[in-house]
């Protein structure tokens, strides 16, 4: 991603390493936070700091990856009761995937 951040030239785009839970930007500081393999340890509070740095009306996208990561039993119930909204798709390979996204209001 940050190969691509500097190919492309993009000064507005900030590719970050760490955990969730404390994300180091003041509130309220993008218009779209996107994250890959980010919840699934404390939804709660992930989505709270996500939230927290993304302005109100902006966009929470999650990326769950590959198949490796397959949810043969449906999106995630925890992401759902968030308000998440979800799409799927079926990998080459055969494993299910999905996408997240909620506007923060």
């Amino acid at each position: 991603m940050r190969e691509k951040q500097h190919c492309l030239n993009l000064m507005n785009v900030y590719v970050i390493d760490g955990t969730v839970e404390s994300i180091p930007f003041p509130d309220e500081s993008f218009d779209i936070v996107m994250s890959g393999h980010v919840f699934g340890d404390n939804y709660g509070a992930e989505w709270q700091e996500m939230s927290r740095v993304t302005k109100h009306g902006g966009w929470v996208i999650d990326c769950q990856g590959d198949d490796r990561y397959k949810h043969p039993e449906g999106p995630k119930k925890e992401m759902l009761r968030l308000g998440f909204e979800y799409a799927h798709h079926v990998s080459k390979t055969g494993g299910d995937v999905y996408r997240y996204w909620k506007q923060n209001k």
